[in-house]
């Protein structure tokens, strides 16, 4: 199947780097959402703020259907990366945006949104929202429980510095159940990650306003 092309696609969805790029676009498939969105990757955290001033313009903004943004919030134990991510769309747009919620589209122009993973004011990233989702499923229990174990074997369980070690605890497990490329967009390629789970209805929800 030809991939979407930024030129011809009404749908866009940015995301922070590759891996999210392939997850998000196996979830979008999994929601019946993927025809005709093109997901656009940042190239990283560093260039988040600058590559979306450059490339949400109001040309843009006129000539897409559906335009979303999906980001981690990394270590926002202080509440502040959503609102300033809202600030800088709001500018980009003219929207007022809110956090999870699709703004809808005028006479013309797009409909915008974006959503913060795990969500607003926490630490973390969308790792987070799939280990909840293999914590909360009794079927994983034993797997779960070996993986803390081995996280505290290892002294790799949260500091005072470091919080987010979601990421750690999955990618332990998918180094044994995807292990050929445990990281989250190949294993979610490779149908490893269940997205019906309750933990990630909010952005299931969200994604599926497309």
């Amino acid at each position: 199947m030809k991939k979407p092309e930024l030129k011809t696609s009404l749908k866009i969805l940015i995301v922070e780097g590759y891996s999210d790029l392939t997850f998000y676009a196996e979830f979008l498939e999994s929601v019946g959402k993927h025809t005709g969105v093109y997901i656009k990757d940042m190239g990283g955290r560093e260039r988040l703020m600058a590559e979306l001033e450059t490339f949400i313009t109001p040309a843009l903004v006129a000539a897409k259907s559906h335009i979303a943004v999906v980001l981690d919030a990394d270590d926002d134990a202080g509440g502040t990366f959503a609102p300033r991510l809202k600030t800088k769309l709001d500018a980009l747009t003219g929207y007022d945006l809110q956090e999870g919620v699709w703004a809808n589209a005028r006479e013309s122009g797009a409909r915008i949104g974006f959503f913060v993973a795990p969500e607003p004011g926490a630490v973390g990233e969308i790792e987070d929202l799939i280990w909840r989702a293999v914590n909360q499923d009794p079927a994983h229990a034993d797997a779960v429980l070996c993986v803390e174990q081995f996280i505290a074997c290892m002294g790799a369980g949260p500091t005072a510095t470091n919080q987010r070690i979601a990421k750690r605890k999955l990618g332990s497990l998918l180094a044994v159940r995807h292990e050929d490329d445990p990281r989250l967009g190949p294993a979610a390629r490779g149908r490893k990650i269940d997205f019906d789970a309750p933990a990630l209805g909010r952005l299931r929800e969200f994604l599926s306003g497309f």
